[in-house]
């Protein structure tokens, strides 16, 4: 007689190797640059803003890109909204926070 699988679960657990975390290369001298730009709009009623739009796998530890800007990498689009910053990190991660406001004094 025949058996047909309608239906079929795996569930599997082990223990896997750490991951080694690889400090990126360092950005020396070099500064983000973008490939092109576009409009984007960030906030309802502003208008779109022209923003410069940067390749993730050519960001380098050190370096630091104002917002607004746009990073596209081949899974995620991240937006860096006007006011913040990103800054690659010695292991390649995009740390986002907000500028520090100078009042002048």
């Amino acid at each position: 007689s025949r058996v047909e699988l309608v239906n079929l679960r795996v569930s599997a657990s082990g223990i896997m190797p750490r991951h080694a975390m690889v400090e990126s290369v360092a950005a020396g001298d070099q500064l983000a640059k973008p490939t092109t730009r576009r409009k984007v709009e960030f906030s309802r009623g502003q208008g779109p803003q022209d923003t410069p739009i940067y390749v993730r796998d050519t960001l380098l530890r050190g370096m630091s890109i104002s917002g607004p800007a746009v990073v596209q990498q081949q899974d995620t689009t991240v937006l860096v909204s006007p006011g913040f910053v990103a800054n690659v990190d010695r292991i390649g991660n995009l740390i986002i926070e907000r500028q520090e406001v100078s009042d002048g004094r």
